[in-house]
Protein backbone atom coordinates (compact mmCIF):
# COMPACT_ATOMS: atom_id res chain seq x y z
CA UNK A 1 0.00 0.00 0.00
CA UNK A 2 1.12 3.02 -1.15
CA UNK A 3 2.08 5.56 2.14
CA UNK A 4 0.18 9.08 2.68
CA UNK A 5 2.69 11.96 1.46
CA UNK A 6 3.00 14.82 3.74
CA UNK A 7 -0.06 17.23 4.43
CA UNK A 8 0.83 20.20 2.54
CA UNK A 9 1.81 23.70 4.65
CA UNK A 10 -1.60 25.58 3.75
CA UNK A 11 -3.59 22.60 4.39
CA UNK A 12 -1.32 21.77 7.70
CA UNK A 13 -2.04 25.40 8.92
CA UNK A 14 -5.82 24.81 8.83
CA UNK A 15 -5.51 22.04 11.22
CA UNK A 16 -6.83 24.51 14.49
CA UNK A 17 -9.34 25.28 12.10
CA UNK A 18 -11.05 21.93 11.89
CA UNK A 19 -11.96 21.81 15.82
CA UNK A 20 -14.46 23.49 17.78
CA UNK A 21 -12.65 27.06 18.21
CA UNK A 22 -12.98 28.11 21.65
CA UNK A 23 -15.72 30.67 21.58
CA UNK A 24 -19.56 31.31 19.68
CA UNK A 25 -19.61 32.11 16.71
CA UNK A 26 -21.27 33.00 13.25
CA UNK A 27 -22.21 30.87 10.40
CA UNK A 28 -21.34 32.58 6.71
CA UNK A 29 -24.60 32.08 5.72
CA UNK A 30 -23.66 33.94 2.47
CA UNK A 31 -21.47 31.61 1.49
CA UNK A 32 -24.60 28.92 0.52
CA UNK A 33 -25.74 29.23 -2.96
CA UNK A 34 -28.56 31.58 -2.84
CA UNK A 35 -31.05 29.24 -4.67
CA UNK A 36 -30.58 26.89 -1.35
CA UNK A 37 -30.65 29.82 0.87
CA UNK A 38 -33.90 31.01 -0.84
CA UNK A 39 -35.37 27.32 -1.23
CA UNK A 40 -35.07 27.18 2.86
CA UNK A 41 -36.22 30.18 3.93
CA UNK A 42 -40.03 29.32 3.94
CA UNK A 43 -39.23 26.00 6.23
CA UNK A 44 -40.87 27.36 9.74
CA UNK A 45 -44.51 26.75 11.36
CA UNK A 46 -46.43 23.88 10.03
CA UNK A 47 -45.36 22.13 6.88
CA UNK A 48 -45.61 21.54 3.50
CA UNK A 49 -47.89 24.92 3.33
CA UNK A 50 -51.70 23.79 1.23
CA UNK A 51 -54.64 25.85 -0.54
CA UNK A 52 -56.28 24.12 2.27
CA UNK A 53 -54.44 25.57 4.92
CA UNK A 54 -54.32 29.54 3.46
CA UNK A 55 -58.05 29.01 3.04
CA UNK A 56 -58.75 28.43 6.49
CA UNK A 57 -55.99 30.90 7.52
CA UNK A 58 -57.80 33.73 5.40
CA UNK A 59 -54.59 33.76 3.29
CA UNK A 60 -52.04 35.01 6.23
CA UNK A 61 -49.92 32.36 7.68
CA UNK A 62 -47.35 32.38 10.20
CA UNK A 63 -45.00 30.21 11.86
CA UNK A 64 -47.63 30.04 15.10
CA UNK A 65 -50.31 28.26 13.83
CA UNK A 66 -54.43 30.47 13.96
CA UNK A 67 -56.89 29.17 16.17
CA UNK A 68 -58.73 28.24 12.83
CA UNK A 69 -55.75 26.18 11.62
CA UNK A 70 -55.60 24.73 15.29
CA UNK A 71 -58.96 23.49 14.76
CA UNK A 72 -58.87 22.74 11.49
CA UNK A 73 -56.30 20.09 12.06
CA UNK A 74 -57.56 19.09 15.60
CA UNK A 75 -61.08 18.51 13.80
CA UNK A 76 -58.85 16.27 10.77
CA UNK A 77 -56.94 14.09 13.46
CA UNK A 78 -53.30 15.05 11.75
CA UNK A 79 -50.35 14.69 13.79
CA UNK A 80 -46.94 16.07 13.25
CA UNK A 81 -42.81 15.49 13.52
CA UNK A 82 -41.03 18.06 14.54
CA UNK A 83 -37.88 18.39 12.18
CA UNK A 84 -34.48 20.42 12.51
CA UNK A 85 -32.59 22.16 9.95
CA UNK A 86 -29.58 21.10 10.91
CA UNK A 87 -25.90 22.95 9.36
CA UNK A 88 -22.34 21.23 9.48
CA UNK A 89 -19.16 23.25 9.41
CA UNK A 90 -15.86 22.64 7.46
CA UNK A 91 -13.68 24.88 9.15
CA UNK A 92 -13.83 28.34 10.61
CA UNK A 93 -11.74 31.39 10.44
CA UNK A 94 -11.17 34.66 12.32
CA UNK A 95 -12.12 37.90 10.25
CA UNK A 96 -11.93 41.09 11.53
CA UNK A 97 -12.07 39.90 15.26
CA UNK A 98 -15.17 37.75 14.48
CA UNK A 99 -14.72 34.17 14.21
CA UNK A 100 -17.15 32.35 11.15
CA UNK A 101 -18.06 29.50 10.36
CA UNK A 102 -17.97 27.75 7.09
CA UNK A 103 -20.93 25.41 6.04
CA UNK A 104 -20.28 22.33 4.44
CA UNK A 105 -23.99 20.65 4.44
CA UNK A 106 -27.05 20.94 5.79
CA UNK A 107 -29.35 17.95 6.81
CA UNK A 108 -33.25 17.75 7.74
CA UNK A 109 -33.37 15.83 11.18
CA UNK A 110 -36.59 14.48 13.32
CA UNK A 111 -37.00 14.92 16.70
CA UNK A 112 -35.96 11.83 18.52
CA UNK A 113 -36.30 10.10 22.01
CA UNK A 114 -35.26 6.93 22.77
CA UNK A 115 -34.58 5.94 19.07
CA UNK A 116 -38.52 6.70 18.25
CA UNK A 117 -39.23 9.62 16.26
CA UNK A 118 -41.32 11.44 18.07
CA UNK A 119 -45.09 12.44 16.71
CA UNK A 120 -47.29 15.43 18.41
CA UNK A 121 -50.57 16.75 17.67
CA UNK A 122 -51.30 20.09 16.31
CA UNK A 123 -52.13 21.54 20.21
CA UNK A 124 -48.43 20.09 21.00
CA UNK A 125 -47.17 22.39 17.91
CA UNK A 126 -48.89 25.33 18.89
CA UNK A 127 -48.03 25.14 22.74
CA UNK A 128 -44.38 24.71 21.45
CA UNK A 129 -45.23 28.07 19.40
CA UNK A 130 -46.28 30.00 21.96
CA UNK A 131 -43.27 29.00 23.74
CA UNK A 132 -40.51 30.20 21.42
CA UNK A 133 -42.17 33.26 19.68
CA UNK A 134 -39.85 35.53 18.79
CA UNK A 135 -36.73 33.56 20.32
CA UNK A 136 -33.95 33.21 17.70
CA UNK A 137 -32.39 29.48 17.59
CA UNK A 138 -29.40 28.90 19.18
CA UNK A 139 -29.56 24.89 19.49
CA UNK A 140 -26.66 23.11 18.77
CA UNK A 141 -26.34 19.06 19.21
CA UNK A 142 -23.48 17.17 20.37
CA UNK A 143 -21.73 13.95 18.27
CA UNK A 144 -23.95 14.12 15.22
CA UNK A 145 -23.53 11.71 12.73
CA UNK A 146 -25.16 12.49 9.48
CA UNK A 147 -25.22 9.33 8.09
CA UNK A 148 -27.46 8.05 10.54
CA UNK A 149 -28.91 11.52 11.52
CA UNK A 150 -28.11 10.44 15.28
CA UNK A 151 -27.22 12.82 17.75
CA UNK A 152 -25.86 12.75 21.75
CA UNK A 153 -27.83 15.81 22.79
CA UNK A 154 -29.31 19.24 22.20
CA UNK A 155 -28.02 22.31 24.21
CA UNK A 156 -28.70 25.73 23.86
CA UNK A 157 -25.52 27.65 22.88
CA UNK A 158 -23.38 25.15 23.47
CA UNK A 159 -20.34 24.22 25.67
CA UNK A 160 -17.56 25.81 23.05
CA UNK A 161 -14.99 26.04 25.71
CA UNK A 162 -15.17 22.46 26.84
CA UNK A 163 -15.83 21.07 22.95
CA UNK A 164 -12.26 23.05 22.02
CA UNK A 165 -10.21 21.87 25.15
CA UNK A 166 -11.33 18.72 24.32
CA UNK A 167 -10.48 19.36 20.63
CA UNK A 168 -13.59 18.04 19.36
CA UNK A 169 -13.52 18.03 14.91
CA UNK A 170 -16.09 20.77 14.18
CA UNK A 171 -17.56 18.25 12.09
CA UNK A 172 -18.98 16.09 14.80
CA UNK A 173 -20.91 19.46 15.75
CA UNK A 174 -24.64 20.08 14.27
CA UNK A 175 -26.19 23.86 14.57
CA UNK A 176 -29.72 24.24 14.27
CA UNK A 177 -30.80 26.65 12.07
CA UNK A 178 -34.07 26.56 12.04
CA UNK A 179 -37.12 23.88 13.13
CA UNK A 180 -40.42 22.79 11.15
CA UNK A 181 -43.81 20.59 12.36
CA UNK A 182 -43.85 17.86 9.43
CA UNK A 183 -47.73 16.90 8.93
CA UNK A 184 -47.65 12.75 8.06
CA UNK A 185 -50.39 13.03 5.74
CA UNK A 186 -51.76 15.86 3.55
CA UNK A 187 -52.62 16.39 -0.07
CA UNK A 188 -50.14 16.71 -2.41
CA UNK A 189 -52.28 17.46 -5.21
CA UNK A 190 -53.27 20.85 -3.08
CA UNK A 191 -49.17 21.92 -2.25
CA UNK A 192 -48.21 25.65 -2.25
CA UNK A 193 -45.18 25.91 -3.17
CA UNK A 194 -42.54 29.53 -3.59
CA UNK A 195 -41.06 27.78 -6.99
CA UNK A 196 -41.44 30.75 -8.75
CA UNK A 197 -37.36 31.33 -9.07
CA UNK A 198 -37.23 27.86 -10.70
CA UNK A 199 -37.75 27.88 -14.51
CA UNK A 200 -41.47 26.75 -15.32
CA UNK A 201 -40.06 23.56 -17.25
CA UNK A 202 -38.14 22.57 -14.29
CA UNK A 203 -40.17 23.49 -11.24
CA UNK A 204 -42.41 19.73 -11.52
CA UNK A 205 -38.87 17.41 -10.97
CA UNK A 206 -37.89 20.55 -8.39
CA UNK A 207 -41.42 20.36 -6.46
CA UNK A 208 -40.78 16.30 -6.63
CA UNK A 209 -37.16 16.11 -5.11
CA UNK A 210 -38.60 19.03 -2.57
CA UNK A 211 -41.29 16.86 -1.23
CA UNK A 212 -39.03 13.79 -1.06
CA UNK A 213 -35.67 15.74 0.28
CA UNK A 214 -38.09 18.05 3.00
CA UNK A 215 -41.65 16.91 3.39
CA UNK A 216 -41.51 12.88 3.93
CA UNK A 217 -42.11 12.09 6.98
CA UNK A 218 -39.72 9.82 8.66
CA UNK A 219 -39.98 6.25 10.18
CA UNK A 220 -41.33 6.27 13.50
CA UNK A 221 -38.64 4.20 14.85
CA UNK A 222 -34.91 4.94 13.75
CA UNK A 223 -32.28 2.18 14.06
Amino acid sequence: MKKAGPVPARLDAYREHLLVPPRPFAAAWEDIPEIIRVGLEPLSGIQPITGKMADVAGGELHTKPSEAEVQFFREQGTTFQMIKLVMTMAYWEEVDGAIRGFPSSIYAVPAVKRGKVEVCGIDTVAQIADATEGRVIEDVIADFDPFTGGYGATILNGDYVHWAREKVPLSDIGFVIERYFLANSFDREDLLEFDNFIPEKSRKNYRRNRVKKLYTPFRVRMH
